[in-house]
C-alpha cells in the first residue's frame, strides 16, 4: 500500500548509527513504566554499563517482577506452520481441535477424548480462550488475528505499510519472507521501520521522534556482530561484504514492497537499516507463546488418561514436527509460537554469568508478553542481571560467547573468580 508523510522534519541517520542507547533519558523511561502499569522496576545510570533497571521494592525468589508488551515482535516464518498465532500479540486462534488437526496434518478436526475435563474446563476456570480468527481488512491479505482490536492496533500501528496479496510470491515483501530464513532479524526489522514510517505520518512527519523508542537501545552494525565462522574459506572482507549484501537485498525488496513517500527514502539507508538489525541482534529476547497443546497433553499425563488414541495422536504430532527443508526435529513438541521480540525494559537489563533474574513462560501463559522473575531474593535498589547466554558454560566459552555479538568482555564476580581460577591452574 502506498502512503505520504507529508513534510518531513530534518533526520540525521548517524542517531540511530552510534551508541546513542548508552545515554540515560529518565523522563522516557519513567514515563514507559508509568504507562505500561511497571512499579516494581525503575531504569536508571549503572556503573556496569551506562543504564540498568533496578528493583524499587524487596523481591523474592520466583516473584514474577514484570510483564512488559514487545515493543515489536514477530513470528519466524518457519514456525507459522506449527502455530497457528494471531498476526499481532501471538495469541494461538482457533479450537484446540484445529490446533491439533494443524500439527498433524489429518484431513478433518480429530475427536480428542477427555477433552473436557484436562482442557476446556481448565480454560474456563483459568479465564482462557482460544479466540477464532479474524481476517486482515484487506480480502487479499493472508494474516489472520485473534480480535478486531488486535487487527486494528496492527493496521493502524505498521500492517497498513506491510499489507501485500498472499497469493502473490513474486511480492517484494513475500520474497523478504523468504530472505528471513537467511537473516533472523529482517522481519522485526521490517515491522519496525514500517512502524517509524506510520508514526512519522501521524505526528506530522518528525522521524526523530517516531524512531526514539528503538534509539534508546546500544547498536552496531549487524555485519561487525555476525564473524566469520572459524575454517572458513572466504576472507573476512568478503564475509562482511557478503552479509551487507543481504542488507542491500532487505532493503531492496521494501522500497519496493511499501512504496513509501521519497522524503522518507532515508530510511531506507545500509546503515539505518543495519543499525536496526544490530539493535535486534544485540538486544531482543526470544518470543516463545506455549501451545495450548501443551496443557491438555499435560493434564492427560498428570491424570494418568494417556491411551492408544493419544499415543497416536501425540506420535503423529511428533513425526510431522520437523523442519521441512532439512528433516530437523523441532525442539519443543508441541511447537510453540516462536519468534523474536524486542522489548523496552528487559532489553536495557545488564548481563551477568551469575543472573538474579530470568525470562520464562508458563503453560498457561497464553500471551505474547515478556515476563521477567526473580531467581534470587533481590533487595530494593539492587541491579537487575540477565544471562545473555549459557552460564553453565566454562570461562572460556562464554567469553567468546559474549564476544559476538555482544561485543564485551565479562567482569561479573563469577567471572573475575573463574578467571583467577585459570591462571591458577
Amino acid at each position: 500500500s502506498t502512503q505520504s508523510t507529508g513534510s518531513v522534519k530534518r533526520f540525521k541517520i548517524a542517531t540511530l548509527c552510534t551508541k546513542e542507547g548508552q545515554r540515560m533519558d529518565t523522563d522516557y523511561y519513567d514515563t514507559f513504566l508509568k504507562n505500561n502499569g511497571i512499579s516494581s522496576v525503575e531504569v536508571k545510570k549503572s556503573s556496569i554499563s551506562g543504564k540498568g533497571v533496578f528493583a524499587t521494592k524487596n523481591l523474592k525468589a520466583g516473584d514474577l517482577i514484570f510483564r512488559e508488551k514487545p515493543l515489536s515482535a514477530t513470528q519466524g516464518p518457519w514456525n507459522e506452520f506449527y502455530a497457528f498465532a494471531c498476526h499481532h500479540c501471538h495469541k494461538f486462534i482457533g479450537s484446540l481441535e484445529e490446533q491439533v488437526q494443524r500439527l498433524t496434518n489429518y484431513t478433518n478436526k480429530p475427536v480428542l477424548p477427555y477433552v473436557k475435563e484436562c482442557f476446556y474446563d481448565i480454560c474456563t476456570s483459568k479465564n482462557l480462550s482460544l479466540p477464532t480468527s479474524i481476517p486482515c481488512r484487506s480480502a487479499s491479505c493472508k494474516r489472520l488475528y485473534c480480535s478486531s482490536e488486535c487487527e486494528k492496533m496492527a493496521w493502524n500501528t505498521y500492517h497498513q505499510s506491510l499489507c501485500f496479496p498472499s497469493d502473490n510470491p513474486e511480492h517484494p515483501l513475500s520474497i523478504l519472507e523468504q530472505l528471513a530464513y537467511e537473516v533472523d532479524g529482517a522481519l522485526i526489522c521490517s515491522r519496525i521501520l514500517a512502524t517509524i514510517i506510520q508514526e512519522t505520518k501521524k505526528n506530522g512527519g518528525d522521524i526523530t521522534k517516531a524512531s526514539k523508542p528503538y534509539r534508546m537501545f546500544i547498536s552496531e552494525k549487524w555485519w561487525s556482530l555476525i564473524p566469520n565462522p572459524s575454517g572458513s574459506d572466504v576472507t573476512d572482507d568478503v564475509w562482511i561484504d557478503g552479509l551487507k549484501q543481504r542488507v542491500v537485498d532487505a532493503i531492496t525488496l521494501l522500497k519496493a514492497g511499501i512504496q513509501v513517500d521519497p522524503s522518507i527514502h532515508s530510511l531506507f539507508s545500509i546503515d539505518f537499516f543495519g543499525s536496526l538489525l544490530g539493535i535486534i541482534e544485540m538486544n531482543s529476547v526470544e518470543l516463545v507463546v506455549p501451545s495450548p497443546v501443551t496443557l491438555y497433553f499435560s493434564q492427560l499425563q498428570e491424570r494418568n488418561l494417556i491411551n492408544s488414541v493419544t499415543n497416536e495422536i501425540w506420535n503423529d504430532i511428533e513425526s510431522n514436527s520437523k523442519h521441512d527443508d532439512d528433516d530437523e526435529k523441532v525442539e519443543d513438541i508441541p511447537p510453540p509460537c516462536y519468534g523474536t521480540a524486542l522489548c523496552a525494559i528487559q532489553g536495557t537489563i545488564n548481563h551477568s554469568c551469575s543472573p538474579n533474574v530470568e525470562v520464562r513462560k508458563e503453560n498457561l501463559d497464553w500471551h505474547g508478553d515478556t515476563m521477567v522473575f526473580a531467581l534470587k531474593d533481590i533487595k530494593m535498589g539492587e541491579e537487575l542481571f540477565i544471562s545473555y547466554i549459557d552460564e553453565n558454560q566454562s570461562y572460556e566459552e562464554r567469553q567468546q560467547s559474549l564476544k559476538f555479538p555482544y561485543l564485551f568482555d565479562c567482569k561479573c564476580e563469577k567471572c573475575l573468580t573463574d578467571q583467577k581460577l585459570s591462571v591458577v591452574k
